[in-house]
This record gives C-alpha cells, sequence and structure tokens, in this order.
C-alpha cells in the first residue's frame, strides 16, 4: 500500500485498487483510449501551440508517448 503522500505513486498508471467491474486488461484500455482521446482528439494542441511553442509541446508529445507505451505494456502483461 502506498502512502497518503507518495503522489507519484496515486497515478492512473500504477494501478492501487483493483477494478471490482472489469479485468485490468480492460482497465487500461479503457485509460489508454480515454488519455488518447484528450491528447490527441481534442483541438487543444493548437492552443498549446500559440501558447507555449514547438519545444514544449514536443516534450509534452514524447511524455506522452512513453505514457502510452506504459499502458500498452500494462495491456499485454494484463
Amino acid at each position: 500500500m502506498f502512502s497518503e503522500n507518495d503522489h507519484e505513486r496515486w497515478s492512473f498508471g500504477q494501478v492501487v485498487v483493483k477494478p471490482s467491474r472489469m479485468g485490468l486488461r480492460s482497465y487500461c484500455w479503457e485509460l489508454m483510449k480515454t488519455y488518447l482521446y484528450i491528447n490527441l482528439m481534442s483541438k487543444k494542441s493548437t492552443e498549446m501551440l500559440k501558447k507555449y511553442g514547438f519545444k514544449s509541446l514536443f516534450k509534452i508529445g514524447k511524455g506522452s508517448a512513453r505514457l502510452s507505451w506504459k499502458y500498452l505494456g500494462l495491456i499485454i502483461k494484463g
């Protein structure tokens, strides 16, 4: 069990409480779909590009790719 103050471990990528109404793979798949929808399908990318510039958006993109691979790993691992 994680401490309440261990904020880095309390994230969607760290499944602390097992979902009771779906399997772990299904849970991770739903997380990944939601994450991709929010980050790829929203029109916020152009606003972010204008506000923060290409360099920052590139860093965010790299982080998104790493997180997507992590979710895929969790889905495969089950």
